[in-house]
């Protein structure tokens, strides 16, 4: 098996083709990071900086309703010099008002309550010490009331209302996993074609009955499996050396809030293993589908319904891993092979699976694999010698039972 996995590892590496698209792939990323650094990162640095331009630092906004407008006072009393502004007279529904604010705070000081559609520590902190201060400067001294009124702002908790527009880039780390589920599906499905193509071209060529007399149909398979799938390694680490190059070059890293370059070295060998998960997930069934089939104008048949559940596992993790890590329905997902490596790629980078989660998926996933091989390996091997019309499924079974 070792041979095969030689041939066809220096088969690919080797070949013109994918030479030619590996340098014009590594080229067009490096240009990206070029352009991203003259266009996008200076003026986005000389926003944050504050240099070349009037642009002021991020406003965090309190909005006041109608009765809590004694708050008002102490509030721009304590945030004046701050990048803080307080709002007034904003009168609507909690769900409306975090469209238009930071922290919306309705009620009077015995009854305050707050809202927000993101966690709002310095606001609440604020919010807290105005009501303190508007207490104290209603007297000299303290009341029992206000003390009471004091304790109570002691325990002042915020609810928190999820923003009711639709986003599917819920975090730095999720737009990362979206990327690196792209170059995911990008290699499967490039190893998984030129698998197929292998398969079909030996079949047209007669050279799978040379190979046959020297080795058994699945070792071949796995052979040619194994050796296909460590060249595209190989190519996806250029493919990964010319994106951090690009990401060096641009600096835009450093303008990535919540995902530094630490986190990226996290990410990047979770994301390999899941490549090669979904490799072995897709690839034996791809090649085996490939060996019903004589001509390489009926390939695109038989590896058509593989392709079109990598596409759906795809966009059911961009728009439900992106938006809503959490769900039941997201983690359910997450550990069925197939989807697996798609969510997992993207929930590992957005920071929103924990350690078990991903044991569990890569353990369902191995125990998956082996089964596909067998029944890999029983289409593969009842139909590699066959030629003429596509040989069917049916037809298959019944000759391997």
């Amino acid at each position: 098996m070792k041979h095969v996995i030689r041939h066809e590892f220096t088969k690919i590496l080797t070949s013109r083709s994918i030479k030619i698209s590996t340098i014009i792939v590594v080229l067009l990323i490096l240009i990206a990071g070029v352009l991203v650094r003259v266009f996008v990162y200076n003026p986005m640095q000389d926003e944050a900086t504050g240099s070349g331009s009037d642009t002021q630092a991020p406003t965090y906004t309190i909005g006041l309703s109608s009765d809590s407008q004694e708050l008002a006072a102490p509030l721009k009393q304590l945030s004046a010099g701050s990048p803080m502004s307080v709002t007034t007279g904003i009168d609507a529904t909690p769900e409306d008002a975090v469209n238009k604010v930071d922290l919306y705070v309705t009620g009077n000081l015995d009854n305050l309550k707050l809202y927000s559609a993101s966690s709002p520590d310095p606001g609440k902190d604020l919010v807290a010490a105005a009501a303190h201060l508007a207490i104290l400067q209603e007297s000299g001294a303290p009341s029992e009331q206000q003390v009471r009124q004091t304790a109570q702002l002691a325990a002042l908790s915020v609810t928190e209302i999820g923003a009711t527009d639709y986003q599917l880039f819920t975090n730095t780390g999720t737009f990362v996993g979206i990327l690196g589920v792209s170059l995911m599906m990008f290699i499967i499905v490039m190893a998984s074609q030129t698998l197929g193509a292998g398969i079909v071209e030996e079949k047209q060529n007669r050279i799978v009955e040379i190979l046959l007399t020297t080795v058994r149909p699945r070792t071949l398979l796995l052979g040619k499996i194994l050796g296909i799938g460590s060249a595209m390694l190989v190519v996806f680490a250029i493919y990964l050396l010319g994106a951090i190059c690009a990401l060096k070059i641009s600096g835009f890293m450093n303008l990535l809030p919540g995902f530094s370059a630490a986190d990226l070295w996290h990410y990047v060998p979770m994301l390999v293993v899941w490549i090669i998960l979904g490799y072995f997930t897709y690839a034996g069934l791809t090649g085996a589908m490939a060996a019903t089939v004589s001509r390489q104008e009926d390939l695109g048949a038989v590896s058509s319904p593989l392709l079109l559940l990598q596409v759906i596992a795809f966009y059911i993790a961009m728009y439900l891993a992106g938006p809503i890590p959490d769900a039941g329905v997201t983690k359910v997902l997450s550990i069925i092979p197939g989807f697996a490596p798609y969510l997992m790629g993207i929930r590992s980078a957005a920071g929103t699976v924990t350690a078990w989660e991903q044991i569990l998926a890569v353990v369902v996933t191995l125990i998956v694999i082996p089964l596909l091989g067998v029944l890999a390996g029983k289409i593969y091997s009842a139909s590699v010698l066959h030629t003429g019309e596509r040989m069917k499924l049916t037809r298959i079974f019944r000759k391997a039972a």
